[in-house]
C-alpha cells in the first residue's frame, strides 16, 4: 500500500533452532536502531515494534525487556530495555503513529508504566539519585509525547502474568494471534483486504484471551488502538503467514490386557517418541496442554510374539475415534498414533 521504497524493515533476531543469531537482540543495538529510526522519522510515517521474547518486572517496579545478554540467574537487575528507555527514545521519532507490541511475560506492566501512577517514579529516583525536578521535567516531555503522537500498545500478558509459547504453533501465542488475524479472518479488514490497527489488536486480543485456559491463563491488554491503515492484504501475502498447528498429546494411558498394567512400559516409550521427534512433524507431547488429546488403549503379546494395540482418543470436546494396529513389538507405535491423530482430528 505504501510501495516497498517507503518501508524499511529492520530485524533483531536470536535463532535458537540453529544456535546461531543474526544481528542479536541486544540492548545496545535495539537502542541504537531506536535513535536511527528517530534521524530518518517524519510526521507522516507509521512506526511498528514488535518484542517478542521474555519479560520481567526490575526492582524499580518497571517492565524490562530481556535481551540476549541476559542470564537467568539475574534477580531484579535484569539486562534489558525498559519502558522508560523505550519512551526515551521515543521522544526524537517523529512518528505521528506507533504501534508497540509486546510478547513476553510481564508485559502489562509496560502499560501501567506508560500510564503512571507514580509509584515507580518514586522507587526510580530513590535508587538512581534523580533529582525530583529532572524528573518532573522527563514527565512533562512524556506528556507532549502522548499528545503529539497516537501510541497504540498491545500486550501479551498481564503485569502478574507469564506470556506462554505454544509448541504446536512455534510461536507466543500473542505473535501467533496477530498472525492469525491476517491469514484468517477476511472479515476485519475494510473492503475486504486493507488492514487497519483497531480491528487487528482487537481480534488478536481476542484470541489470546479465548485460546488461554487453565494455568496458562494469559490475559491479552491493549491500549488506545486507533484506527488507521496500515497495509493491503492479498492473497500473496497470507501465502507468505505459515501457520501449522501440529496436534498435542496431553496423556497416554496404556495397559496390558492380561496384568492391566504397562509392564512393557509401552505408553512411556511413545511419549519419548513423541518428544524426540517433535522437530521432525507430527503429533507433539505436552503433559500440561489444556487442550491436548487423551490417548486410552490396552495391548496383549500374541502367539506369534507381536502385539495388538487398540486405542480410544478423547480431547475437551469428548470421543474422537478409535483404532486398532497389530505389529511387533518394537515398531514406531508413535507413528502410528500420530498418523491416526492427524488424519482424523478434524473430523
Amino acid at each position: 500500500m505504501f510501495g516497498e521504497d517507503d518501508v524499511h524493515i529492520t530485524t533483531l533476531i536470536s535463532d535458537r533452532a540453529s544456535g546461531t543469531t543474526t544481528n542479536p537482540p541486544e540492548k545496545h543495538r535495539i537502542l541504537a536502531e531506536l535513535e536511527a529510526i528517530a534521524q530518518r522519522s517524519n510526521a507522516r510515517d507509521i512506526l511498528f515494534i514488535h518484542l517478542a521474547g521474555h519479560g520481567n518486572v526490575n526492582a524499580d517496579g518497571e517492565f524490562v525487556f530481556l535481551t540476549s545478554e541476559a542470564s537467568s540467574l539475574q534477580d531484579g537487575d535484569y539486562t534489558g530495555v525498559t519502558m522508560r528507555e523505550i519512551n526515551d527514545a521515543l521522544m526524537g521519532v517523529k512518528a505521528s503513529q506507533r504501534i508497540l507490541i509486546l510478547d513476553a511475560c510481564h508485559s502489562g506492566e509496560a502499560m501501567q508504566d506508560l500510564r503512571g501512577d507514580g509509584s515507580m517514579e518514586l522507587a526510580y529516583i530513590a535508587r538512581n539519585n534523580v533529582s525530583m525536578e529532572d524528573d518532573i521535567a522527563r514527565g512533562r516531555q512524556l506528556d507532549r509525547l502522548g499528545d503529539n503522537a497516537n501510541m497504540t500498545m498491545l500486550t501479551a500478558s498481564a503485569s502478574d502474568q507469564a506470556a506462554f509459547e505454544l509448541p504446536e504453533i512455534g510461536h507466543g501465542l500473542l505473535t501467533f494471534a496477530l498472525l492469525d488475524a491476517i491469514k484468517g479472518h477476511t472479515d476485519i479488514l475494510t473492503e475486504g483486504r486493507f488492514l487497519e490497527v483497531k480491528p487487528w489488536v482487537y481480534q488478536a486480543e481476542k484470541t489470546v484471551n479465548e485460546r488461554s485456559t487453565g494455568l496458562n491463563r494469559q490475559q491479552a491488554q491493549s491500549l488506545n488502538p486507533t484506527n488507521y491503515p496500515i497495509g493491503e492484504i492479498t492473497d500473496d501475502i497470507r501465502r507468505l503467514i505459515q501457520i501449522e498447528e501440529k496436534p498435542v498429546i496431553q496423556a497416554i494411558s496404556l495397559r496390558n490386557r492380561q496384568t492391566r498394567f504397562d509392564d512393557l512400559g509401552l505408553g512411556r516409550r511413545i511419549q519419548e517418541a513423541l518428544k524426540e521427534g517433535a522437530a521432525r512433524g507430527g503429533a507433539l507431547f505436552v503433559s500440561d496442554s489444556p487442550n491436548g488429546i487423551v490417548v486410552e488403549g490396552k495391548y496383549e503379546v500374541l502367539a506369534d510374539s507381536t502385539l495388538s494395540l487398540s486405542c480410544e482418543f478423547f480431547n475437551a470436546s469428548g470421543f474422537l475415534g478409535e483404532a486398532k494396529w497389530t505389529d511387533n513389538v518394537d515398531a514406531d507405535w508413535h507413528t502410528l498414533i500420530s498418523a491416526w491423530i492427524l488424519e482424523n482430528q478434524g473430523d
